[in-house]
C-alpha cells in the first residue's frame, strides 16, 4: 500500500513537470490529421464504429468512447492519452529508475510507435502497447490461463499475433531465465516498434 501511495504521488508531480512535453506530443499528433494518409480511416472509424474491415478492437473502443465523446478527433486524442498512460504504467509497474526517465521514455516511444516516418499506424502502436502493457507491466505470464489478455492486442492488430505466439513459444521451451530478463523484453519492445 506504501509503494502504492508513493508511485502515485511520485507520478503527479512528475505528471506536472511533463505535461508540456505531452502537450506538445498531442499537438504534433493534431498537426499530422492532414498529412498522414490513414488518419482520414481512422475519422471515419471514430465517426461510425463498425462500418470498416479493421479488425474490431478500434471499432469497440470508438463504440464505447461514444458514450461519453462525440467528436472523432477528440476519440483520437483519448486514444492517445490512453497509449500514453499504459506505456507510462508499464515503466511505472517493472522499473525502479526515475519516474521522469519513465515519463520521458513513454513519450518517445510514442513518438516512434505512432511516426508516420516509420508507416506505423494507430492500431498496430496502440496494439503493441497493450502487448507490452500486459507482459512487462501487469506482468502476465504467456500460459494457457492468460490466453485471454493476451489475445486482446491482437483485437487491435494482426500484426501483434507472431509476438504474442513468439513470447508463448519461449515461455513453453521453458526459456524462463531468458523472459524474465529485461534484456528480453527490451529486445522485445525493439522487434515491436521496428517490426511491425
Amino acid at each position: 500500500m506504501k509503494r502504492l501511495k508513493n508511485l502515485t504521488k511520485e507520478s503527479a508531480s512528475i505528471f506536472l513537470i511533463m505535461s508540456p512535453f505531452i502537450i506538445l506530443y498531442i499537438i504534433l499528433f493534431l498537426e499530422s490529421m492532414s498529412t498522414a494518409p490513414d488518419r482520414a480511416e481512422y475519422i471515419r472509424i471514430m465517426t461510425f464504429p463498425f462500418s470498416g474491415r479493421e479488425e474490431i478492437g478500434m471499432h469497440f473502443f470508438s463504440y464505447i468512447l461514444g458514450f461519453i465523446v462525440s467528436n472523432p478527433l477528440h476519440k483520437l486524442i483519448v486514444f492517445q492519452f490512453i497509449c500514453l498512460f499504459f506505456l507510462y504504467l508499464s515503466f511505472l509497474l517493472s522499473s525502479k529508475r526515475n519516474a521522469l526517465l519513465k515519463v520521458l521514455l513513454a513519450i518517445v516511444c510514442s513518438l516512434f510507435l505512432f511516426s508516420v516516418q516509420f508507416g506505423i499506424q494507430l492500431r498496430v502502436g496502440f496494439a503493441c502497447v497493450l502487448l507490452v502493457f500486459i507482459n512487462i507491466g501487469l506482468k502476465k505470464e504467456p500460459v494457457i490461463r492468460n490466453v485471454l489478455w493476451y489475445s486482446i492486442p491482437c483485437f487491435f492488430h494482426i500484426a501483434v499475433i507472431p509476438l504474442v505466439l513468439a513470447l508463448y513459444l519461449f515461455y513453453y521451451l521453458n526459456i524462463k531465465e531468458l523472459t524474465k530478463s529485461y534484456k528480453f523484453h527490451f529486445l522485445i519492445f525493439i522487434i515491436m516498434l521496428f517490426g511491425s
